[in-house]
Order: C-alpha cells, then sequence, then structure tokens
C-alpha cells in the first residue's frame, strides 16, 4: 500500500479465521490410514475420500470416536443414495475415524469365479446366495463333494455340504459365516486338498462382494 501510494502509514491487524489443535485420524480399511488435517469444516465423506477411499475389504459402516468421549458412534453406509446423504456426518478435530473389515466368506475350485466374497448384507447369506454370486459350479465341478472349512474352538472342521439338494431345493440352505470355505472339487480329480492347503491358499484369491 506505500508502494502504491495508497497509504503513508498503513496498520494492519491480522486475526485466525481457523483454529484447530488436532487433526483427524482415519484407521482400518482405508486406502491411506493417517492423520489428516482438521483445518476447515469436514464431513465423514470428505475425510474418506481424504484417505484414498474404502478398500475393498471394507464393510458398510465406519466407527467414529470423539475426544474426551467414551462412546464412539457407529454410522452406517447404505447403498440408497437418499440414506447415504443422512449418513455423511461432521468430523471434529481430535476425532477418530475407523473402517472395519467386513466378514468374508471364499469359495474355491469348480466354480465360475472363484473367490473371497464380502459379507456386507444385514439379511444373512447362505451357501446357496455365495454360490450364485460365484457363478455356480463350472462343467467340470464334482458337487457331491461339495464341503465348507469352518473354524471352531477346536480348530478347522469340515462339514458335508449337499449342494446338488440345495440347488434343486430339496434340501435344507446353510448360513455361512466370517471365514468360512465352500471348497467344490472337480469330478476329475480323486484327491482333494486338505483343510490346512485351503485355508493356505487363502491369500492369493480375488475379492468381490456379493450384490
Amino acid at each position: 500500500m506505500r508502494q502504491q501510494n495508497i497509504l503513508k502509514d498503513p496498520q494492519v491487524s491480522l486475526y485466525v479465521k481457523d483454529y484447530t489443535t488436532g487433526s483427524i485420524s482415519v484407521a482400518g480399511e482405508v486406502a491411506k490410514p493417517g492423520a489428516y488435517s482438521a483445518l476447515g469444516p469436514h464431513r465423514l465423506f470428505d475425510v474418506l475420500q481424504a484417505a484414498g477411499g474404502l478398500t475393498e475389504k471394507a464393510a458398510n459402516r465406519v466407527v467414529i470416536s470423539h475426544r474426551n468421549n467414551d462412546n464412539p458412534v457407529t454410522v452406517e453406509l447404505p447403498k440408497d443414495p437418499a440414506e447415504l446423504v443422512r449418513s455423511n456426518v461432521d468430523i471434529l478435530p481430535g476425532d477418530t475415524v475407523v473402517v472395519p473389515s467386513a466378514p468374508i466368506v471364499y469359495v474355491l475350485e469348480e466354480v465360475n469365479k472363484p473367490g473371497g466374497y464380502v459379507l456386507n448384507s444385514t439379511n444373512g447369506v447362505t451357501v446357496l446366495r455365495v454360490i450364485a454370486a460365484a457363478g455356480g459350479p463350472t462343467r467340470m465341478a464334482g458337487i457331491g463333494g461339495t464341503r465348507m472349512i469352518r473354524r471352531s474352538p477346536k480348530g478347522l472342521e469340515e462339514v458335508q455340504i449337499h449342494l446338488k439338494s440345495i440347488m434343486r431345493a430339496k434340501g435344507p440352505d446353510v448360513p455361512v459365516q466370517a471365514n468360512d470355505i465352500i471348497y467344490v472339487p472337480s469330478s476329475r480329480v480323486k484327491t482333494v486338498l486338505n483343510a490346512g492347503a485351503l485355508v493356505t491358499s487363502l491369500g492369493t484369491v480375488a475379492l468381490y462382494r456379493i450384490p
């Protein structure tokens, strides 16, 4: 202002427009977990976007912990756009946002799309629904030998699945749990993988979401 000869002796005052004493922490199933600036107004989706978005293993909910508050808040992330807008809550400096992992069930070998399937449904998921999401058995499948591997306090347990009866609606469907492995063997292979080998193979499978 002096250089432009606007004022001879200008008086300048500074004030803080925005002030914060802490960052916002984001953890769990996001692409870039870490601490993010809390300057300016923030909403949940802004914070999740800054953290690179959700991973393929993310559950359809987040848990928000407020500073000096021992009661975390769980916010659901529904698929309905109208409900999704209501989930975009304010996030404050010092808050911690955690995206938990969703439970996963695995379908291996003779299905058209083997892999891990994220269980984000609130209505429960059964063997038939998972098999359908995996594209159904292949032509080489020996569906009579289908079994499910489930973790229990006693270790890995094998459960025979009568898939042919289930698919023909002649037998009861079977609910699945997190980390179950549904194994559909080939009709041309007499030797099938044991439970330990199936668990070891999980690290290389693709992940999908059940529609």
